[in-house]
């Protein structure tokens, strides 16, 4: 008898990829062991996985993957730094940043990255968990270009987007999955939005990990996609579908807690003088982003029609 079981996709080994988050380029490249969690890595964002590598760019920003052993957990000199050969890389001076189940090697005034993961194999946790605390360097990018992560979903529709930001609960993926046609969800918990060179600014998709971590899909973010952003809409759990605007003051404070969910569980293990600088890059930036863009409360009922709302608003 046939089997109906559907295969799994097969997960290409990598060298490295490449994506860009704003003005940022990054390549993400394995050493050895590392090429099937790279290529895992590589098919959840839909990216291109080179095997063989590709020609060094001067304009990309590395992070170098290097598997970590158990034992080498406590070793605090860098277990993996010598294995470093690369002209212009500095081999002293690099500051570990403890991340379970990564460390992170980065080095003051050096643009490029050193990761350590500790992997159980591709189907564990702690190789999505690994993914997830990776990309801390890329939201430190992110923050130092004028961008901002958001605790967010986000639904495109007509050429343009908008983001509905809310804590953990509140209602972002329910209605990111209820929202009709022509609206088109592209995410439903993290949002990366980018200056677009004028005073407005784009958004791209990021994957929902606790999706993988809680076995509740396998699905796929196009992380190299991007829409410019209309509006921010503020969701709150209400009996009747109702937006209205706020103020540039109100909207940076909320903006600011959204990018802090995001960024405050990896930033509490910076040094503090790191830390301080992150924070106030966030808050900046929140403020730079509700003064570019209206703000509102949306408040949504369960079974209401909440979208008609935000097409009242905008028009």
């Amino acid at each position: 008898m046939a089997n109906d079981t559907p295969s799994k996709p097969t997960i290409p080994p990598a060298r490295s990829f490449r994506f860009a988050v704003g003005p940022l380029s990054w390549e993400f490249r394995a050493g050895d062991g590392i090429e099937p969690w790279l290529g895992q890595l590589a098919r959840i964002l839909e990216a291109d996985p080179q095997a063989d590598g590709a020609p060094v760019r001067v304009e990309d920003r590395r992070m170098l993957f290097f598997r970590l052993d158990p034992g080498d957990a406590g070793d605090s000199s860098g277990s993996n730094l010598e294995k470093l050969d690369l002209p212009g890389w500095p081999r002293t001076g690099w500051r570990p940043l403890w991340l379970y189940p990564v460390r992170i090697w980065k080095h003051p005034g050096f643009p490029h990255v050193v990761c350590e993961t500790m992997l159980n194999g591709l189907e564990s946790d702690a190789s999505i968990e690994a993914m997830m605390r990776a990309f801390f360097p890329v939201f430190e990018g992110l923050a130092e270009t004028g961008g901002l992560p958001l605790h967010a979903a986000l639904v495109a529709r007509g050429g343009f987007g908008v983001v509905l930001a809310a804590s953990g609960g509140t209602g972002k993926s329910t209605c990111a999955r209820r929202i009709p046609s022509p609206w088109r969800p592209l995410c439903d918990d993290t949002v990366l939005l980018v200056p677009d060179g004028g005073r407005g600014f784009r958004a791209h998709p990021f994957p929902t990990w606790s999706d993988y971590l809680w076995k509740r899909s396998e699905g796929t973010w196009n992380l190299a996609e991007s829409v410019p952003l209309k509006a921010i809409f503020l969701l709150k759990q209400a009996e009747e579908d109702k937006a209205s605007a706020i103020g540039q003051g109100e909207a940076a404070i909320y903006l600011s807690r959204s990018a802090n969910d995001i960024v405050i569980p990896f930033a509490r293990r910076l040094i503090p003088e790191e830390n301080r600088t992150l924070e106030r890059r966030v808050f900046d930036n929140a403020c730079r982003l509700a003064k570019a863009l209206p703000a509102f409360i949306l408040e949504f009922s369960r079974e209401g029609e909440f979208w008609r709302e935000i097409d009242r608003v905008l028009g």
